[in-house]
């Protein structure tokens, strides 16, 4: 079953916010490339953005811009930790149960913040208040351009977020 509150999100999104961008535990370059393209796109749009991940991605991926500045849960507890409780928006890229989030899913889940699922899996649960959820898509990377194109924001597309688009849709 597919999943489209675009008009919801799109209409979030249109007033800056403290957001977290989480991505799933063992991340790869779908879940990476995603969160670090949004990380840029939302903060043109004005936001406060910071990228959490459970635990230490591949170190491969670390040549992607942006990726020197991901917070990993497994690492910096506290700063995660403090993020997650002052933000206003967590968005979830590339997984679809909070549960996969490790030991930040606690935190995430009893947070006062709107959780906003991004993601192209079956199945997604229902502990998001909006579902951007798309599974004949073959990355969430996709998705996540789809929806700056759907927006009318693909002026802001540039090298950086293009370049993590383009390894999140050809890795997964």
């Amino acid at each position: 079953m597919e999943h489209n509150d675009f008009e919801a999100v799109r209409t979030l999104f249109s007033q800056p916010a403290r957001i977290v961008v989480t991505a799933h535990a063992n991340p790869d370059g779908d879940a990476i490339g995603a969160s670090l393209a949004l990380a840029f796109y939302l903060r043109k749009k004005g936001h406060e953005v910071e990228v959490l991940v459970p635990d230490p991605f591949p170190g491969f991926l670390s040549w992607m811009p942006g990726s020197d500045e991901i917070l990993i849960h497994s690492v910096e507890e506290e700063r995660c930790l403090q993020l997650v409780a002052g933000a206003g928006v967590i968005i979830s890229a590339d997984y679809n149960q909070l549960d996969r989030l490790n030991g930040l899913s606690k935190a995430v889940i009893g947070s006062d913040a709107i959780r906003v699922l991004i993601d192209h899996h079956l199945n997604p649960s229902d502990e998001f208040d909006y579902m951007i959820s798309e599974t004949r898509i073959s990355s969430t990377s996709e998705l996540v351009y789809q929806f700056m194109e759907a927006s009318g924001d693909i002026h802001l597309l540039d090298k950086q977020m293009a370049e993590c688009l383009y390894a999140g849709i050809i890795t997964d």
